[in-house]
């Protein structure tokens, strides 16, 4: 995996973003959690991300706000992983082309092998 990725965390469930964070730091890489998309549009307009993991219902809130903003902005070398206790959100992340979607409840172990699949250089996985 990419010494010290960063990712961002938007989750506006106290207890999931902890089990995230915790999750993630537990594979070494740099977290920022906000609860917010307000926040994570501050943190995205400031700072590159290797991959941020997204809520989809957050209070008032959607991803697909997230997902629009970092299209417009053209944000690239991103992973985002949107998970969502409501299936119907699939296609609508699909239309804005993000494909990477987990339905609630997420299981750890699924998302720390996409995280470490998707942080993972080619080079890195191909024998010598």
């Amino acid at each position: 995996m990419a010494d010290r990725s960063r990712v961002l965390i938007v989750e506006d469930n106290a207890d999931l973003l902890l089990l995230y964070s915790k999750t993630m730091g537990a594979l070494g890489l740099e977290i920022d959690p906000v609860t917010s998309l307000a926040n994570a549009r501050e943190l995205v307009s400031r700072r590159q991300y290797d991959l941020i993991i997204c809520d989809m219902r957050l209070g008032g809130d959607h991803g697909t706000d997230l997902l629009r903003y970092l299209k417009a902005k053209q944000v690239e070398g991103t992973e985002v992983i949107i998970v969502s206790g409501e299936d119907h959100y699939r296609e609508a992340c699909r239309q804005l082309g993000f494909d990477l979607f987990l339905s609630k409840p997420v299981s750890m172990r699924e998302l720390k092998t996409l995280v470490t699949r998707l942080l993972t250089p080619i080079t890195q996985s191909l024998p010598a």
